[in-house]
């Protein structure tokens, strides 16, 4: 009883194989149906578009520097100098890898916020996030103006969950990506109003230039205003070593005792040593000036941000494409299970 039962089942492939068969047959039977279902579908897709906000993406080509020269530009000018830069270490540098980090970052967020925007029908706002509040609910306006007085320079930031929403929201309209092959940072930003995208773009890479310049070369500039400080010190020495070295020379002009001239040796002395040491510090803050301006980062717009003019988003065809193939599968299931 059992090896007959077992003999009536049919195997797993030919369960699959007769379900198969039974779908494209069904397929076939009603193709008509199904077509014309993917076609209304097609039709709502498309026409949800219409009903969706237009979006327009502003984008830009950028091509940081990858290497710093060890004072390539300025090493025969050291030379005339009499600098030496030849053991000048590099300064440091943020791999441009991490550039869409950098605008990525919650501060790099707060600072777009705050910048003064214009719609492309000329309507100022005082800030960006006065024009996002513009487009968003009535009830969320208030709820999220006190991301303005945020300080970004605090260890620790507290943001309520519309701020946190509105910063994500930001985030997502603002797209970077590094080409490892060309080198080249592709930026995008995308907005209701074209304007506001294109000088929201504009405001990032400004934003990203002035991040990567501050931090190659701050190290730099405080060598540079600490080596002036004791520029500073080694000129008033230099000053109190020639006073008192001449005043001795006034007050005993002739006295011929080897005491005398012992003392007058000491301050000679010291007045050579506050010279020299003047003359290595000037030759120090010349380096360091111009190891300052060789660490300046460039990075070098390809292609400059421009207002588009064609909207981004929603796409119509995908859209279309979409609604078409959920209407037809949608028909498929239901003709499906009405068959069986």
């Amino acid at each position: 009883m059992k090896e007959d039962i077992i003999k009536k089942t049919p195997p797993e492939a030919d369960i699959l194989e007769r379900s198969v068969l039974f779908l494209i047959s069904l397929f076939k039977r009603n193709l008509k149906k199904i077509i014309i279902a993917g076609f209304i579908g097609g039709v709502l897709g498309g026409a949800i578009t219409y009903l969706l906000p237009k979006k327009f993406t502003a984008k830009a080509e950028l091509l940081p520097e990858y290497k710093e020269s060890r004072f390539s530009g300025f090493s025969s000018l050291a030379n005339l100098a009499g600098i030496d830069l030849a053991n000048s270490s590099e300064s440091d540098a943020i791999r441009p890898d991490l550039y869409p980090n950098i605008l990525q970052s919650t501060p790099a967020i707060i600072h777009l916020l705050k910048q003064p925007v214009k719609t492309v029908e000329n309507k100022q706002f005082p800030n960006l996030l006065s024009y996002l509040e513009s487009i968003n609910k009535e009830k969320e306006k208030s709820q999220i103006g006190a991301i303005l007085a945020k300080t970004v320079d605090t260890s620790v930031l507290n943001f309520s969950k519309d701020e946190i929403r509105l910063i994500q929201n930001l985030k997502s309209s603002l797209t970077t990506n590094f080409d490892k092959k060309t080198g080249i940072i592709y930026i995008g930003v995308e907005m209701r109003d074209p304007v506001i995208a294109a000088a929201t773009l504009s405001e990032a890479i400004q934003y990203l230039s002035d991040y990567v310049s501050g931090y190659r070369s701050k190290k730099k500039h405080d060598e540079s205003e600490f080596i002036k400080s004791r520029v500073q010190e080694a000129n008033n020495q230099l000053k109190n070593a020639e006073y008192a070295l001449q005043r001795y020379r006034d007050n005993n002009r002739n006295v011929f005792n080897n005491v005398a001239k012992i003392e007058e040796q000491k301050l000679q002395s010291n007045y050579i040593h506050s010279q020299n040491l003047r003359n290595d510090l000037l030759n120090q803050l010349e380096k360091a000036t111009l190891a300052e301006k060789e660490g300046r980062p460039i990075i070098q717009i390809l292609e400059p941000p421009i207002v588009p003019v064609k909207k981004s988003s929603p796409t119509r065809i995908i859209y279309a494409i979409v609604g078409a193939f959920v209407f037809s599968i949608l028909t498929l299931v239901t003709l499906s299970i009405r068959n069986k």
